[in-house]
């Protein structure tokens, strides 16, 4: 199990390594919120709705509805070499667990955000996961690539060791882990560190991933609020200062790492939306 300082270490790592990356991220959103710097002659900078016509947007919403218009078929062959009909028994049952997961999942949904992710930022990323009231029915998530920071690779290519770092506010982190004893006990830690009433900055919660365990963590990294800035923001300089295991790694019971990653290649072999070209 990696320590809080081993965290730290990789987390500074990853947000150097990825700053690059999540800088055109952050210059790919301001171009789709219409949110334009203007240069003029006398050096002067105004701010404003482009004078022109948003191609950028306009390409991203075109491909994406295009290609997300079709929702994969899922077929499962019957067995080779099984008699009498089980074969084809046994391949109906296993496609309706195919077809309920995608369902479950809200394919139809996230299909059209996972192609925006490979056009904005170059990669897409998707996780199983289950609600503890109900494990026996599992969905896939996606995570925001903005909030993940690959960390290494297999010899396949797949990925093998990840980090999903989110900003998050107190009242956010007091919802989803009501029933954690240990948030308080870390907040306390943060409040008694900042020597403040109370906690006026935003939280990271830092999931950790590797092929044989997954764990959160909270990190107070001294940065104060950043108004809509959902992740860290590439231009500002975010030393984690503090940290500790939420939900301590435990083994996932998988047989590689949960977060699957699909990325564009490109030469440099750098993260880069395929439309990264037009900005």
């Amino acid at each position: 199990m990696p320590t809080t300082s081993d965290l730290l270490t990789i987390r500074e790592n990853s947000l150097n390594r990825h700053r690059d990356w999540k800088q055109r991220f952050l210059t790919a959103d301001l171009i789709v919120q219409n949110k334009w710097s203007t240069v003029w002659a006398d050096l002067k900078v105004s701010e404003g709705d482009p004078t022109i016509e948003n191609l950028y947007l306009e390409a991203l919403e075109d491909k994406a509805g295009a290609a997300g218009a079709i929702l994969p078929y899922v077929d499962v062959a019957p067995t080779r070499g099984t008699r009498n009909d089980r074969a084809e028994i046994d391949a109906q049952l296993r496609r309706r667990v195919f077809v309920s997961l995608m369902q479950d999942s809200r394919l139809e949904v996230k299909q059209v955000q996972w192609i925006m992710d490979w056009l904005v930022g170059g990669a897409m990323y998707g996780m199983p996961w289950a609600n503890a009231d109900a494990p026996q029915y599992p969905f896939l998530v996606r995570p925001d690539p903005r909030f993940v920071y690959p960390v290494a690779h297999d010899s396949r290519g797949d990925l093998s060791q990840a980090l999903i770092i989110r900003n998050r506010t107190v009242a956010d982190l007091e919802s989803d882990y009501a029933g954690n004893g240990r948030l308080r006990e870390i907040l306390g830690k943060f409040q008694d560190q900042n020597n403040a009433e109370r906690i006026n900055r935003d939280i990271e919660e830092l999931w950790y991933l590797d092929g044989e365990q997954w764990g959160v963590a909270l990190v107070d990294a001294h940065k104060d609020h950043m108004g809509s800035f959902r992740y860290v923001a590439p231009t500002q300089e975010s030393r984690g200062v503090m940290a500790d295991w939420l939900i301590p790694p435990h083994k996932h019971k998988m047989e590689k790492c949960p977060l699957v990653e699909r990325r564009k290649t490109w030469a440099d072999g750098e993260y880069r939306g395929a439309l990264d070209p037009m900005i």
